[in-house]
C-alpha cells in the first residue's frame, strides 16, 4: 500500500509540476519559467480558469505524503511515529500554501518557506535515528537507503534555514523605474530543492514491512 502511495505522491506532484509548466510558459512567453528565480506560486492556476482542475493533482500529491505517515504511524505506534505524523501534516500543509501565496504577503510565506525547511528537516532526522536503530538491531544494509536519502534532504534543509542570503531577494529597477526580476532568487531556488525532495522522505515506510 505505501508503495503505491508513494509512486501516486510522485507522479501527482510531477504531473501537476509540467502541466502548470506548459500553461505558465504559455501565457508567459517573453519570460519562460525557471527554478532558478520563479516562485512555486506562480504555477498556482487561479479560479477564473477551466484548468483549475489541475490543482487537485497538487492536493492529492501532498494528501497521500500525510495520509501514507498517519497510516503508518497508526500501524506500528510509537512516540517518533506519531510526532513524524505530525511533522507531514505541516509539510504538506506548508506546500499547499507555498503554492497558494503569493509575495504580496511576504512575511506570511516567508514564515512558512521555513516552517517547511524545518520541519522537514526534522522530519528526516527522525528517519535517520529510526533507521540506524533498525539497523543496529536487524543488521540489513537495506536499510542505508532511507538513510542516504533522508541524509540528502537533512543536508539541503540546514542549506536553507542557515543560508545566509536566504530572503536577500536583490531586486533591481530598469531604465524605466520598474522592478526587474533577478537571475537568481535564493529563497526560490531553495524552495524548490525541497519541494522536488520532501517526497522521497517516504521511502522508509516503504522499506519498512519488507525489512520488518
Amino acid at each position: 500500500m505505501y508503495i503505491v502511495s508513494f509512486a501516486a505522491s510522485l507522479v501527482f506532484l510531477f504531473a501537476y509540476i509540467f502541466s502548470t509548466l506548459l500553461i505558465f510558459n504559455k501565457d508567459n512567453k517573453g519570460e519562460p519559467f525557471s527554478f532558478r528565480n520563479h516562485f512555486a506560486y506562480e504555477l498556482w492556476i487561479k479560479r477564473d480558469k477551466k484548468e483549475v482542475v489541475l490543482n487537485l493533482l497538487l492536493l492529492l500529491s501532498v494528501g497521500l505524503f500525510a495520509l501514507a505517515f498517519i497510516l503508518f504511524a497508526v500501524k506500528n505506534f510509537s512516540v517518533i511515529n506519531l510526532v513524524s505524523a505530525i511533522f507531514a501534516t505541516v509539510i504538506a500543509f506548508s506546500v499547499v500554501v507555498l503554492f497558494y501565496l503569493p509575495l504580496n504577503k511576504l512575511r506570511e510565506r516567508c514564515i512558512f518557506s521555513i516552517l517547511f525547511a524545518v520541519f522537514t528537516t526534522m522530519l528526516n532526522g527522525l528517519i535517520i535515528f529510526n533507521s540506524v536503530n533498525m539497523m543496529n538491531q536487524l543488521e540489513e544494509k537495506l536499510i542505508l537507503i532511507p538513510i542516504v536519502v533522508s541524509a540528502i534532504i537533512v543536508i539541503i534543509g540546514i542549506f536553507t534555514i542557515f543560508n545566509p542570503h536566504l530572503f536577500n531577494f536583490d531586486m533591481q529597477r530598469n531604465e524605466d523605474g520598474t522592478l526587474q526580476r533577478p537571475k537568481y532568487i535564493t529563497l526560490a531556488f531553495f524552495e524548490w530543492l525541497i519541494i522536488f525532495s520532501f517526497l522521497f522522505s517516504q521511502i522508509f515506510i516503504v522499506l519498512y514491512p519488507i525489512l520488518k
